[in-house]
């Protein structure tokens, strides 16, 4: 079995059977195959684009399969999922990790800052915003280059030592 994914927004788990299958007489598109987790013999496809555009994301070991790590019930999304206990994660053997209320919600509360936090490392990894970063360090260098030209010097009347 491969690894499981989930939707962002939804819970439903799938598996990610194949990638990158290219299409004949279409240079430019590629398909994706993927079954649910629950019935894994309704095989679907999709392109490339579609999957990562719907956030499609890897679902962690450790996260619980029945609420997708959210930690909330799917029937009742006021209630804590009864599986995890409201943690959103579970050990290898599908246990829950903890039965207490408040090791529960600082799980979910740390689990939930890992996603923000990796979903502000994509957005840094971006071609536009590392342009950005490459265009303010190099104003920054010209920027002190210049102040340095246009300062006092440091050396004998106040003139500036250059040379040997």
């Amino acid at each position: 079995m491969t690894q499981p994914f989930t939707r962002i927004g939804s819970r439903d788990t799938f598996i990610l059977l194949r990638s990158d299958i290219p299409v004949d007489g279409m240079p430019d598109l590629f398909l994706v195959e993927y079954a649910p987790a629950n019935d894994p013999e309704q095989v679907r496809m999709m392109p490339v684009t579609t999957w990562n555009k719907e956030m499609f994301r890897p679902l962690h070991p450790l996260v619980c399969s029945h609420c997708g790590g959210s930690g909330k019930d799917r029937d009742r999304p006021v209630k804590p999922c009864g599986y995890c206990f409201g943690s959103g994660w579970v050990n290898c053997e599908g246990e829950p990790l903890t039965r207490d209320a408040s090791t529960a919600d600082a799980l979910l509360q740390v689990s939930r800052l890992i996603q923000e936090l990796s979903q502000q490392a994509n957005k840094l990894n971006h071609p536009r915003v590392q342009a950005l970063f490459k265009e303010m360090e190099t104003e920054a260098i010209a920027r002190s280059e210049t102040q340095w030209r246009n300062g006092k010097g440091a050396g004998p009347s106040g003139q500036r030592h250059t040379g040997d």
